[in-house]
């Protein structure tokens, strides 16, 4: 799926939700481990953003953890279960890992 985006980004509709732990992934200002500089999760959802990936994070899960909408990269934005819930049922196709 992560080519089809990469070779025609409106060959597919791609959303990507982020629930528990993995809103952090979201959270801008965040400093790469030595030697990973490249890997800033943060970075990577922006650039999916702008290939036209719709990126969620769950808004309860965000509050548990502490974060607010303005800590979020650019292009993610903060979702609740309706929308999730409705998403899902429109898609044709839902993956979870």
């Amino acid at each position: 799926m992560f080519c089809c985006i990469l070779l025609d980004p409106k060959s597919i509709e791609v959303k990507i939700i982020l629930f528990d732990d993995a809103v952090f992934c979201a959270k801008k200002g965040q400093k790469s481990p030595e030697g990973l500089e490249g890997q800033n999760l943060a970075d990577k959802l922006t650039e999916l953003t702008n290939l036209g990936v719709v990126v969620w994070a769950c808004g309860t899960c965000m509050q548990a953890k502490g974060i607010v909408t303005d800590e979020l990269t650019e292009g993610v934005t903060e979702t609740c279960m309706i929308d999730v819930c409705n998403s899902i049922k429109e898609s044709d196709n839902v993956m979870v890992f």
